[in-house]
């Protein structure tokens, strides 16, 4: 499976409560170098959205006006982090995660 698979997949927690659809992957360039150096990506966590899904594609960022940053946030409802540890299973159709749903942060990149 590839990160991008992961786009539009349902996300349910520990007690089967729907969370939302992954909107985005978080990653880090800090992991082992590669072949010619480079510091392979680490996955972080997977950003969630409750309401309608859509790629975010950063416009839910502080650079842009406030108005639109409204607009964003209204059409997805709720943006949380999910911490890649925090994730129990992952399948095509849905991925499980051991905490509530109630309690993830708030998604602010």
């Amino acid at each position: 499976m590839r990160l991008s698979d992961l786009l539009g997949t349902e996300v349910h927690d520990r007690g089967g409560a729907r969370v939302g659809r992954v909107a985005d992957v978080m990653v880090r360039r800090d992991g082992p170098l590669d072949e010619i150096g480079r510091p392979a990506f680490r996955v972080l966590g997977l950003v969630v959205v409750e309401g309608r899904h859509g790629r975010l594609l950063g416009y839910e960022k502080e650079r842009h006006p406030a108005a639109f940053r409204w607009a964003v946030h209204r059409m997805a409802k709720r943006i949380v982090d999910v911490p890649w540890d925090s994730i129990v299973s992952v399948t095509p159709e849905l991925v499980t995660i051991s905490v509530d749903g109630g309690r993830l942060e708030t998604h602010e990149h």
